[in-house]
């Protein structure tokens, strides 16, 4: 079986279940409709459990693992509690620390900057503050692009849970490392700026 990065097509389906607050989604190769990677939370403390239910919640911390379809590490990132928009830390299969995501509030959008292990910039994650529609960018070009799929209206309205569509560029080659990076910043964007709504 072929190593889940090696594609550059994945929708990321968020995974619905009424009363919970953990961070979990389904990601899926849109050519065969299977699952190839879960993201999941584990181990939250009480208090952050109690936080996840109050206006508190977007300032939480959080820890995602992101695994194979075979329960091998692929990636994992995690933010301490904050007051404030703090880095989020990511780290390759082996628990290696590989880069941060940085995320910047501006006017009429958000904002990602991404950085590799050494603190260099390798993309900038933008999208328009009213929609679901990005792209990931560096000074090499379109990294990726970023969009959200209708996922029904009792979906859309009664839950916190967002489908989306992640497609790297395929002309650009992209290393398995900086495709971790993106996927985390795909996810965290999530996490911080539409899954407390």
């Amino acid at each position: 079986m072929s190593h889940p990065l090696e594609i550059n097509n994945f929708f990321f389906k968020g995974i619905v279940k009424f009363g919970r607050k953990r961070h979990e989604v389904d990601i899926i190769d849109p050519k065969t409709s299977q699952v190839i990677m879960s993201g999941r939370e584990y181990q939250l403390s009480g208090l952050t459990k109690f936080l996840r239910f109050t206006p508190f919640f977007m300032w939480t911390p959080f820890h995602v693992e992101i695994k194979s379809s075979n329960g091998e590490q692929i990636l994992s990132f995690k933010r301490g509690g904050s007051f404030g928009f703090s880095d989020i830390s990511i780290f390759d299969e082996n628990g290696r620390f590989i880069g941060k995501i940085v995320p910047i509030f501006k006017v009429g959008g958000r904002k990602i900057e991404i950085y590799d292990h050494s603190n260099n910039s390798v993309g900038t994650f933008t999208g328009d503050i009213l929609g679901w529609d990005f792209k990931v960018v560096s000074n090499k070009g379109q990294l990726a692009t970023i969009n959200k799929k209708w996922a029904g209206i009792g979906k859309e309205l009664f839950t916190t849970a967002d489908n989306y569509i992640l497609c790297f560029n395929e002309d650009m080659n992209l290393s398995f490392t900086l495709k971790q990076l993106i996927i985390a910043s795909a996810i965290s964007y999530d996490i911080l700026y539409r899954s407390h709504k």
